[in-house]
């Protein structure tokens, strides 16, 4: 069997086994033990003792303990660091809905826990940084900034400017003053919400933003060839009687809207002082365009371009164009040539 006459046991473990009852070597006092031994070792005879089983044990689970440390360590401080790591390099990418998969009460659980607070503030406050843009990019157009250079709000300064040519769109209510006298500030506020949310949209459609609104006016801008800007005036129109259908089954009565529109130069730009600044545009392009629309309604036309937006059309057979004025434009040097623009027929 597993034991013999006597059993070898190493010194150390010999000492080990005795301590462990408290008798610091074998050889107890009923005497069933007895120490033979020289340098090498002691040779104990087997009695009805403890100490030599529990000194086996010992020298049995070493080999268990050598192996099993090192699989300890990996599962308690390993493994939780290597899935922080993880986190960290997927929060550094970009991605903050990422958290530590750890659980654990200890150190590391403790670590994961305030990792991932951390990671929902930074995530909170990039969400609100992005309605904070949201919302500004609703004052401040994103093809101004664009214009500017910027990408951001931001980054505009003071005194920034640029020059292009442009076609200046300019539309207004006629007779405002006149619906609004029968109107509390609420309903005066409503109409001409109600009137904006029909144009804006054409506008954006045909590629075009919107500068400024001007109480019941609007003005926007469109880069390149004018033939989008007479697309927006004319589906602008459009917009206007199709909210007239359902003005007049409330019993309201129509609006109507005057829209001039002229091409030229213009600079866009930041102005103001430090404490409050402005997009804006500076130009004759901005006056010659505001002087013709307000002809609209003493030539009874809805929609009239300069000389300057006719010459400039790609394709103008797309559009009925009637020659009709030419004026002195208060403000200007020189006469302007006025045409309305109708949709071209079938």
């Amino acid at each position: 069997g597993f034991f013999h006459a006597t059993e070898w046991i190493p010194v150390g473990a010999a000492a080990l086994a005795g301590d462990a009852e408290g008798k610091g070597v074998p050889g107890d006092r009923e005497g069933k033990r007895e120490r033979v031994g020289g340098a090498r070792g002691t040779r104990v005879r087997p009695g009805g003792g403890t100490a030599g089983a529990l000194g086996l044990v010992l020298l049995a689970a070493c080999p268990l303990l050598v192996l099993g440390l090192p699989l300890l360590f990996r599962a308690s401080v390993l493994r939780p660091i290597e899935r922080l790591l993880v986190s960290v390099r997927r929060v550094e990418a970009g991605d903050l809905t990422s958290t530590v998969d750890v659980h654990s009460t200890d150190e590391f659980g403790v670590l994961a826990r305030a990792f991932d607070g951390m990671v929902g503030s930074i995530r909170g406050a990039r969400e609100r940084l992005e309605r904070i843009n949201r919302a500004a990019f609703r004052f401040v157009p994103r093809a101004f900034l664009s214009r500017l250079g910027h990408e951001s709000i931001v980054d505009v300064e003071l005194g920034d400017q640029v020059e292009r040519t442009m076609t200046v769109l300019f539309a207004d209510v006629r007779d405002f003053t006149t619906h609004c006298e029968r109107l509390s500030p609420d309903e005066a506020f409503a109409f001409v919400n109600a009137l904006l949310r029909e144009v804006g949209p054409v506008i954006r459609a045909h590629g075009g933003f919107i500068d400024k609104y001007l109480g019941d006016a609007v003005m926007a801008l469109f880069e390149g060839a004018p033939d989008a800007a007479l697309d927006a005036a004319l589906g602008m129109q459009d917009a206007v009687a199709h909210l007239n259908a359902r003005r007049a089954e409330a019993s309201a009565a129509p609006v109507r809207m005057g829209i001039g529109l002229h091409t030229g130069a213009l600079m866009l730009g930041v102005i103001g002082e430090e404490e409050r600044i402005d997009t804006s545009v500076l130009s004759d392009a901005v006056n010659t365009a505001s002087r013709i629309e307000g002809l609209t309604k003493e030539h009874d036309r809805p929609v009239l371009a300069s000389g300057a937006t006719i010459d400039a059309l790609e394709d103008p057979a797309r559009f009925d164009i009637e020659p009709v004025a030419t004026v002195r434009v208060k403000g200007r040097d020189g006469r302007v040539t006025l045409h309305a623009v109708r949709h071209r027929g079938p």
